[in-house]
């Protein structure tokens, strides 16, 4: 386990509901898609309109006449570090929304903890891969992994 998912596993991610988990999709089953692995993304990992909505009424974005929103991060510090350099040099600061996935190949505890930090300053909702490390997993990332990619992968 790695040394920040305890901490992460306890936090909630400013202002979101995810929809409850819910059966099985049988769309997977139709095509004959092993359920391991990553090759078809849960249910649970799906928001529903209505909690979009609502959270969209209830989004504080203060005073901002701005809004950057960053998707797919990955751990790219050096991405991270550039958004946050980006923000910094506009004339009104901007609101800054990350929308999952903010975590993956950031293994180094002190890039963790940098993004950790650095995320939860601003809003964001969980992607697949904050799903899958903030509870007990087969160790998939939820990546949905087209049939081609081996299941060694």
């Amino acid at each position: 386990m790695h040394p920040s998912t305890r901490s992460f596993a306890s936090f909630r991610l400013r202002r979101h509901h995810i929809i409850g988990r819910a059966p099985a999709s049988s769309f997977a089953a139709d095509l004959n898609i092993p359920e391991s692995g990553g090759r078809a993304c849960p249910l649970h990992y799906r928001y529903g309109p209505r909690a979009l909505s609502e959270e969209a009424n209830d989004l504080d974005l203060g005073e901002a006449r701005a809004l950057y929103v960053v998707g797919g991060l990955y751990g790219n510090i050096g991405a991270l570090r550039a958004v946050e350099t980006r923000a910094a040099s506009e004339a009104e600061a901007p609101a800054i929304v990350f929308n999952g996935d903010f975590h993956f190949f950031n293994s180094d505890p002190h890039d963790w903890e940098e993004v950790n930090r650095t995320v939860m300053r601003h809003h964001a909702i969980t992607g697949n891969v904050e799903r899958e490390i903030s509870g007990p997993s087969d160790g998939s990332c939820g990546c949905a992994y087209p049939l081609y990619v081996s299941e060694d992968v």
